[in-house]
């Protein structure tokens, strides 16, 4: 189930008698955008349920199947992502992986870890997040700044690696 923690700005994942998660590490805080936060807002405004996101299926407490109130919501959902050209036999999973890169791309590869509720890094690190730039972090100038100081090689030496990489 999901709980929206307005103040701190998160959704917390938890269990209630509707929701249980597949595993205890998928229980916690995912931080969220205030824009996102604000959409949500109008609709629990409008909700006439506990809910946030209001449906006409009624929930089924301790059902043994997978059983989604919003399955109108997430097929509207999959039908917006084909418009835009995301392809594939899962695309809310495609898109929980873009996701997940875009956390890695700004905060790192934890902090995509954690929002994904992963139980280890490399989970996240082998199946979920794109690399998408070169990790070089440009230190180069560095070397550049002290040309003096750097002793140059051998002109033996250099042959010996340039005919070592040539090889490999």
């Amino acid at each position: 189930m999901v709980r929206f923690r307005w103040e701190q700005k998160v959704i917390r994942i938890e269990p209630t008698s509707y929701f249980e998660a597949k595993r205890e590490y998928s229980y916690g805080d995912v931080e969220v955008d205030s824009e996102l936060l604000e959409l949500f807002r109008g609709y629990r405004v409008r909700a006439t349920s506990n809910f946030v996101i209001e449906s006409t299926v009624s929930p089924r407490p301790g059902a043994t199947f997978e059983h989604y109130r919003c399955s109108g919501v997430f097929e509207r959902l999959i039908a917006w992502l084909r418009q835009k050209g995301v392809a594939g036999s899962k695309p809310l999973h495609t898109l929980r992986k873009e996701f997940g890169s875009q956390i890695n791309l700004k905060h790192g590869l934890y902090s995509a870890s954690r929002a994904l509720r992963h139980g280890n890094i490399e989970v996240t690190a082998q199946v979920y997040v794109d690399k998408r730039d070169r990790a070089a972090i440009g230190l180069g100038h560095l070397l550049k700044a002290k040309e003096q100081s750097i002793v140059p090689m051998h002109p033996q030496a250099a042959d010996s690696i340039r005919s070592s990489q040539a090889k490999s």
